[in-house]
């Protein structure tokens, strides 16, 4: 299936909801605030709303909301996983891919993505996929439920996989260019696990994977467009 990497936007609602239109598989972001809230948003700081000395951990979700960029551009404000998303496109999508950002968490944050992913669980019928670069949350990620939730093991460099650890995953999340280096051939088959790979921008990029690896390694196509598969 293709997805949706960040709703083909920027983790925006109105991303989600578009998105939904053409694609009912969706990839997002989720970190935790200051005040342990669930938003779903990429970057760790808001560089990209002209604050970049503000960063997400720091800031409870009201004083996100006050930033002088969010108050002009309100369709930009980072929706909260549980009170926007959840009752706005959960019950509609077919596959989440829902990717934790690296962070120092501790058990309490850990109990908070925990409880927050049994809620999702709750609402929809959907393959919900957890994922993340990071060893710590990876290796937490191992602990949920496996009749409830899919386990992807991202990687951008063939170097960087743990056998030991990957043993416990679903699914191998690489970069597209580690995917098409043709050294890495063998070890990407040799796992014969499926593949959701990202990110693509055209349909030629797509065409290159699917003239390398069968159709049963590759679960899904994590695209920044609508593309054809």
């Amino acid at each position: 299936m293709l997805i949706a990497h960040r709703g083909f936007g920027q983790n925006r609602l109105i991303d989600f909801e578009k998105a939904l239109k053409i694609c009912l598989g969706v990839e997002f972001d989720i970190r935790l605030t200051k005040d342990k809230q669930i938003i779903i948003f990429h970057d760790s700081n808001f560089a990209r709303f002209e604050a970049p000395e503000h960063f997400v951990k720091n800031l409870t979700y009201s004083e996100i909301l006050e930033l002088p960029f969010l108050k002009k551009h309100p369709e930009d404000i980072p929706p909260l996983l549980l009170e926007t998303f959840l009752d706005k496109c959960v019950p509609y999508y077919q596959i989440m891919n829902v990717e934790i950002k690296a962070e120092k968490y501790d058990l309490e944050d850990f109990k908070i993505f925990h409880d927050a992913l049994h809620k999702l669980r709750q609402h929809t019928k959907a393959e919900i996929i957890v994922s993340s670069f990071n060893k710590d949350v990876l290796w937490w990620i191992t602990s949920l439920d496996h009749d409830a939730f899919k386990r992807g093991y991202l990687i951008a460099s063939w170097l960087e996989l743990d056998r030991e650890l990957f043993n416990h995953f679903d699914y191998i999340h690489p970069y597209f260019e580690s995917v098409i280096k043709k050294v890495n051939y063998g070890h990407y088959l040799g796992l014969n696990k499926p593949m959701m790979v990202w990110t693509f921008n055209y349909e030629s990029e797509i065409k290159h994977v699917q003239s390398i690896y069968p159709p049963s390694l590759i679960h899904g196509y994590i695209s920044n467009r609508l593309l054809k598969i």
